[in-house]
């Protein structure tokens, strides 16, 4: 499973606009309870944790709340393709 290139960009752009709004990665990473390092991470692949689409973490709810909805949980958890 994983995500297209367009939804990669999309999720990257989303995690910047936060970024944007809360100041720097590491207020993002201060808002998930994450290091720096994790956040990073995230960029990288272009999609948050697994642990997000298993209900396990809950960073996409986390985010949207500090950027008052200005970034969305649906922008923030992309759907997953099945990969050929």
């Amino acid at each position: 499973m994983g995500c297209s290139m367009d939804t990669m960009n999309s999720y990257i752009q989303s995690l910047e606009n936060a970024r944007e709004i809360l100041g720097d990665w590491r207020a993002l990473a201060k808002v998930c309870g994450v290091s720096y390092q994790a956040i990073q991470k995230w960029r990288r692949l272009g999609r948050p944790p697994r642990t997000e689409y298993t209900g396990e973490t809950r960073y996409a709810a986390a985010i949207s709340r500090a950027t008052q909805g200005q970034v969305s949980v649906s922008d923030l958890r992309p759907p997953l393709t099945k990969r050929p």
